[in-house]
């Protein structure tokens, strides 16, 4: 659940603590690589628990919007590995796949750190974010929005950036 001003969504709802069915989680982990330092724990607390559904019912919906996602991307993030796109082709790309699914995609960029801790100055993709209507049965997510028509923007990618390694 998010409103139009960003960062005013509901967040801490009350919530029964995240119990996830084990074959559920074992399918989410895929297209979930954070799941391993707590992120399914972290989208719970912050969005899922606020949207009225049980934690697999939000996570199943979740699962099969990141499965649609990454069917319209996950080509054209194989073929970017390790090199140099923009927001408007990955979002051309999903467009060939399922009309206007672009535009319900925010693309969100780092500059990480070399290793002797200066900036490498070159952004590169870490998330790729989707707007969702909550107009599904009990308020699931469901039909994708135009990131602009609820004010959200890409992040940190500047003109170009990079795309790295899926694995």
């Amino acid at each position: 659940p998010e409103r139009l001003e960003p960062r005013t969504y509901p967040r801490d709802c009350p919530a029964p603590p995240l119990s996830l069915e084990p074959a559920l989680s074992r399918e989410l982990e895929p297209l979930m690589p954070g799941m391993a330092d707590g992120l399914h724990e972290h989208e719970w607390r912050e969005h899922g628990g606020c949207s009225g559904l049980d934690d697999d019912d939000y996570f199943r919906h979740t699962l099969e919007l990141a499965r649609r996602v990454d069917s319209a991307l996950g080509n054209s993030l194989t073929t970017f590995e390790g090199r140099e796109t923009h927001a408007g082709e990955l979002r051309a790309a999903a467009n060939a796949i399922q009309p206007n699914l672009g535009a319900s995609l925010t693309f969100h960029c780092r500059v990480p750190a070399s290793s002797s801790g200066t900036s490498t100055q070159r952004p590169w993709l870490f998330e790729v974010r989707q707007c969702v209507d909550n107009d599904g049965a009990g308020g699931a997510p469901a039909t994708p929005l135009s990131c602009t028509s609820v004010n959200r923007r890409d992040q940190g990618c500047g003109d170009r950036f990079f795309v790295a390694s899926r694995r």
